[in-house]
């Protein structure tokens, strides 16, 4: 499959350059999501093949103008090269096969086909690093692959290979997704590059030092200290050697390694060494995540004042960030972890917590009316995960409790949000009505801990349940949420108002799960016609509550189902038997008929239709059907 525009000699716009190597699984995907951009740019596909033993030969044939085989030489910056010499465009753009290009790649082509182009020298565009296969968690990078075809500008290193970045730097929105970092991908790329950095010639400097340490994995107590110690060594070499330069992705790694593993006090003082180092300049990417690693550091610290202040330099660094606004003169090196949404939602709250603390009520509740619930709570959830929930908040373990919900599993530097959401229970005040909202709108729902646990437990289970083959696996751990909010109710309240006569006094999130608990008692006392009619009460008094009565009908559902196919199979059997009964008496076979008459009537002797075969028995022979 070729270019769709076909180019005039010499009027390449666009050479696209690839080195692949066993990659039958990914490729199509990555080449396919270029042809929106080949056939609206003269370009041209140039793939090297570095030894595949798989169909990459058979896929990338279908695609590329010019398709070759080299040997492997372990060096990642002489393979690039050999596409480089021959590409002919006046863009050069190199890419990886676990990368593809959106759809929406329109504002890339618009440059490529404008007279703009001509003002710039480099092209970048936003790369996002997906953790895993849901790709629902990502970090994000600038993108600056596409040059300009620049004699001697050439791919020099053997690995983490580039083509030197001129200026003028253009920056589009346009989006490349990376499926390189998914966990088990990665951990096979760090081992590796470790060598071939190790190896690579020429003297050891921060970026070096900081490209090795990312080859090291920080859940893996050793290599966390080696990863540590790589990037204590190149701060060091900066402090020692101030010709070097300031190479902020050495602070931002180190910082964000010591959150991750808890450190905070030290991922505080790294922070504010870095912003202390580039005072007075303009700031940076990397000083958007510097000031969130420092505002989550403070904040887990308990230092929640002190966290206000970083806190809003990064949203306000955020906005600039997104408007275009902010330098990117470290974007080729830089990745970023606070570019989402959900990072900016999340210090939202935190900002809320300490506007709280410090007794500015109306500031905290602002802050909570900016977030947007929907996207702190899973995107997708698992029944192993949803009953490590219920037992996580029987035992109080809210750390686990959390740590459980999907979205909090990638990042632990998110779980100071427990601690926010208790704060609001316990000190609604002002609060109370922004909180409400932030949770189910229930009538007069409940300001305690416990019962806001238990809300947020269900939301967080039973966000979106619309699969009906999920019911029967969802029904004993709605019935544990119930048993153990009503348990709560029981301990918070006086006995006399949770009879049924007084739950009217009592808002209905209590009285709700006072009732269900009530219906759960028939269902454990099979009493199916009892529960049935509980269930109907409910849903009449309480329709807000109706996803979680739809699971807690299933079993009658299931029940009845089984019951009308039980009742269809029998009704066949018994016409199956009447049918051989009325066929023997036909043949004359009295005995025959005897035999099965009287089985028929120990099977079913309700059938009204016994009394006439009873009379045709004693008939004369041949009378059974006059």
């Amino acid at each position: 499959m070729k270019a769709r525009v076909k180019a005039r000699e010499g009027q390449l716009c666009l050479s696209i350059g690839m080195i692949v190597k066993n990659e039958e699984a990914i490729l199509e995907e990555c080449l396919q999501a270029l042809e929106p951009l080949r056939r609206a740019v003269p370009s041209e596909l140039i793939i090297a093949d570095t030894g595949s033993t798989d169909r990459t030969m058979e896929i990338a044939e279908k695609y590329a103008d010019t398709l070759f085989q080299i040997p492997w030489s372990g060096d990642f910056g002489a393979a690039r090269n050999e596409t480089l010499d021959r590409a002919q465009g006046e863009w050069f753009f190199y890419i990886d096969a676990d990368e593809v290009l959106d759809a929406d790649c329109e504002a890339l082509i618009h440059l490529l086909q404008s007279e703009e182009a001509k003002k710039y020298q480099t092209i970048s565009m936003i790369r996002y690093e997906y953790a895993d296969s849901t790709r629902k968690e990502f970090t994000t990078t600038y993108y600056m692959r596409i040059h300009r075809r620049i004699p001697g500008n050439r791919f020099a290193r053997k690995i983490h290979e580039t083509l030197i970045a001129y200026s003028p730097i253009v920056q589009l929105p346009t989006l490349v997704h990376h499926s390189g970092y998914q966990k088990e991908v990665f951990r096979e790329k760090q081992l590796r590059n470790r060598p071939l950095l190790e190896q690579e010639p020429g003297p050891m400097t921060p970026r070096r030092l900081r490209e090795l340490s990312d080859t090291y994995a920080f859940d893996i107590p050793w290599e966390a200290d080696r990863k540590k110690e790589l990037l204590y060594q190149a701060i060091e070499m900066e402090s020692q050697d101030k010709s070097l330069g300031m190479y902020p992705s050495v602070y931002t790694s180190l910082a964000n390694l010591c959150l991750a593993l808890k450190e905070y006090a030290e991922a505080e003082r790294i922070a504010k060494q870095y912003l202390n180092g580039r005072a007075g300049k303009p700031p940076l990417m990397s000083d958007m995540e510097i000031n969130y690693i420092l505002g989550l550091s403070l904040h887990n610290q308990d230092a929640f004042s002190r966290a206000v202040a970083p806190l809003k330099q990064y949203q306000a660094l955020y906005e600039q960030y997104h408007a275009g606004k902010l330098c990117t003169e470290d974007a080729g090196s830089v990745t970023l972890a606070s570019a989402g949404k959900g990072e900016w939602m999340l210090t939202n709250f935190l900002l809320a917590f300490g506007y709280a603390k410090l007794g500015e009520y109306q500031t905290a509740r602002a802050y909570l009316d900016r977030t947007d619930r929907k996207l702190l709570l899973p995107t997708h959830w698992k029944l192993s995960a949803a009953v490590d929930v219920i037992y996580a908040a029987e035992s109080g373990d809210v750390s686990r409790l959390w740590e459980t919900c999907h979205w909090l599993q990638q990042l632990p530097s998110r779980e100071p949000l427990v601690e926010s959401l208790q704060l609001f229970a316990q000190n609604a005040g002002q609060l109370a009505p922004a909180f409400d909202r932030y949770f189910e709108e229930f009538p007069a729902p409940p300001k305690d801990p416990g019962v806001c646990r238990a809300q947020l437990q269900l939301i967080s289970t039973l966000w979106d349940v619309s699969d009906k083959n999920l019911l029967e696996e969802l029904f004993p751990l709605v019935c544990r949420y119930i048993r153990w909010d009503a348990q709560f109710c029981r301990l918070l309240l006086r006995r006399e108002v949770c009879t049924p006569e007084n739950r009217y006094l009592l808002p209905g999130e209590y009285a709700f799960m006072l009732d269900a608990e009530q219906a759960l008692a028939l269902y454990d006392r099979q009493d199916r016609e009892g529960y049935f009619c509980a269930l109907q009460a409910l849903l009449k008094q309480y329709p807000e509550r109706s996803r979680e009565i739809s699971v807690l009908l299933s079993p009658i559902d299931e029940s009845r189902e089984q019951e009308r196919k039980n009742r269809e199979e029998f009704e066949s059997l018994a016409q199956a038997v009447k049918t051989a009964f009325y066929n023997a008496l036909q043949d004359g076979k009295q005995e025959e008929a005897q035999e099965i008459l009287s089985r028929y009537q120990q099977l079913n002797g309700d059938d009204p239709e016994l009394a006439m075969m009873r009379i045709m028995m004693v008939q004369p022979q041949g009378g059974a059907l006059s």
